[in-house]
């Protein structure tokens, strides 16, 4: 097996920040792997709102976690370092939640077949595409649980 490319990696785990957002209904406006000032990113809709709440953590987490469930032998890619440092300072304001919950919630989720079948969509159209918006993101991630029906 080759090694993956820095694109392949940050478009798996921009998926799993946007298909765990999308499973727990929270918007995503836009979500790119285009190198930018800040990495690459997935820009939420209500994000003040959002990183109040455990939910908020969980799609924070689920980027990385995707990352090395596909990934398992890449080293954190500064998106992944980035996340991790993000979780840290909002797990602060909550001890009790803190990331092994957070896998522990994913993990269940990413049993189900639909969803690992969303991961997959979502990133390959994000490497042909390199930003979605959030129309496309919602068409892209419907057609994929008729597709898999």
């Amino acid at each position: 097996m080759t090694d993956p490319s820095y694109d392949e990696v940050s478009a798996y785990h921009e998926a799993g920040h946007v298909v765990f957002a999308y499973l727990f209904n929270i918007p995503v406006k836009c979500v790119t792997i285009k190198k930018t000032p800040c990495f690459r990113y997935t820009y939420y809709g209500m994000l003040k709102i959002i990183f109040k709440k455990r939910v908020a953590r969980i799609i924070l987490a689920a980027g990385l976690f995707v990352q090395q469930k596909y990934f398992p032998l890449v080293n954190d890619s500064r998106d992944g370092q980035t996340d991790k440092k993000r979780f840290d300072l909002i797990s602060k304001r909550d001890p009790a939640f803190n990331l092994s919950e957070a896998k522990s919630v994913l993990d269940k989720h990413f049993e189900d077949p639909v969803i690992r079948y969303k991961i997959e969509i979502l990133s390959h159209e994000l490497l042909k595409e390199r930003t979605l918006n959030g129309d496309k993101i919602k068409k892209i991630l419907d057609a994929a649980v008729l597709q898999n029906s």
